[in-house]
């Protein structure tokens, strides 16, 4: 197979996306991640990579631009689906603190393993806690559409959250690794970057649709998509907290009734005419269909970068139950607190993903642990989206059993 031949390619890329859309409808019939099927196809497709002569190295950077570029989307597709109202304070106030602190004490925990095995520094083994602590947004979205709404809304708000704090944790504990400054002046560095976050979200929010309501092009969509990129990258590059820029704009968006009241025209009916409805619905659209085009890529990439003899090592796996069993002791610990009655499936719904990988394979080569083994990792992803999938399949089953014997 010539792959240098750009008709091959385009084969080879329209077959992976008709194949992820099989995985989609696999997935809906029975709970089980299509996130995972897609790495395990690009696992089984990584012998292409010695046969052209490439390494996982090579393909290390690709994976990065696609993983970001996916993790904009699908935060946006995510915060287009919540609408936020007074009645759901209470629930949206409970998903934040089960968020942060599931995530502060599993990130701690996890440090506490890698400090005791390894003999690394508590900071440098918290770029590995931390980055496992993440709920994968990613695998939660396209797999909680059949479950009840409140618990749904409840499992993307956290995993949202958990996005945003898992960054945050992340780069605090490397900027104090790497910093000459002292402790307090990061800190203090912390606070202004999240607090300037929060205000150019906000800004950003108004100056975009105020600009994007009255245009008419047909191309404004993607204008507007390149310009929430920049703004991502550009907050990248100046230590801000660009998750919470785009987590912001989705929200603004989807509950634009409440946010845009300044630009509505009182004469137009609240209905389809109006602009901001136009847009919002239309960019819903533009999100879901590229978040499903990126996350098909990124994830066959990963599987085809994956070192499947990790897997075979004995250590490697009781280091990861380990891990394991950190994650959902604190997860059950504080959602046993916080939640009334049963704790199922959200006890279940910790998959780790995209922003996990992509973490990993950001930590400096002068502060990581050389022991340890990124099969960890593998193991982690893997055992969290199968309890997830048994965790939905329980789900469903409770669902059909509660409906019987009203029919």
């Amino acid at each position: 197979m010539d792959l240098t031949n750009p008709n091959i390619i385009i084969i080879i890329a329209s077959s992976l996306l008709i194949v992820s859309y099989l995985f989609g409808l696999i997935a809906k019939w029975t709970s089980f991640p299509s996130v995972l099927l897609l790495i395990i196809l690009g696992m089984s497709m990584s012998g292409l990579l010695a046969r052209y002569g490439l390494t996982s190295e090579e393909l290390m950077p690709l994976c990065r631009i696609l993983g970001i570029i996916g993790l904009i989307m699908i935060v946006l597709e995510a915060a287009m689906d919540l609408r936020i109202t007074k009645d759901k304070y209470p629930l949206i106030g409970k998903s934040f603190l089960a968020a942060f602190v599931i995530l502060v004490l599993t990130a701690v925990s996890i440090a506490g393993i890698i400090v005791f095995l390894f003999d690394a520094s508590f900071l440098a083994a918290m770029l590995y806690g931390a980055p496992l602590s993440i709920i994968s947004s990613a695998i939660i979205i396209p797999s909680v559409g059949n479950m009840v709404q409140a618990k749904k809304e409840f499992i993307i708000y956290e995993s949202a959250f958990s996005d945003i704090f898992g960054i945050m944790c992340f780069y605090f504990a490397l900027n104090l690794l790497q910093s000459d400054a002292s402790s307090g002046m990061v800190v203090l560095s912390f606070v202004i970057n999240l607090l300037l976050s929060f205000v150019v979200a906000f800004i950003s929010s108004y100056l975009i649709v105020f600009f994007f309501k009255d245009l008419k092009s047909s191309s404004r969509l993607f204008l507007l998509v390149a310009i929430i990129f920049i703004l991502y990258s550009a907050s990248e590059l100046f230590d801000l907290y660009p998750l919470i820029i785009v987590l912001g704009f989705g929200l603004s968006l989807a509950n634009h009734e409440g946010v845009f009241k300044i630009f509505r025209n009182n004469y137009i009916p609240q209905s389809n005419e109006d602009s901001i409805t136009r847009i919002k619905e239309e960019f819903h659209l533009i999100t879901s269909e590229t978040a499903f085009v990126l996350r098909t890529f990124f994830f066959i990439v990963f599987g085809m970068t994956i070192n499947v003899s990790a897997l075979f090592s004995l250590e490697v796996f009781l280091i990861s139950l380990a891990v394991l069993a950190a994650i959902y002791l604190a997860r059950f610990i504080i959602l046993k607190a916080l939640l009334k009655g049963s704790i199922m499936p959200e006890l279940a719904m910790a998959p780790r993903g995209l922003l996990t990988i992509l973490l990993f394979y950001s930590i400096p080569a002068s502060v990581a642990v050389a022991e340890f083994d990124p099969g960890i990792f593998l193991y982690v992803i893997l055992i969290t989206s199968l309890f997830m999938t048994y965790g939905l399949v329980s789900d469903r089953r409770n669902q059909s059993s509660a409906v019987e014997p009203e029919s």
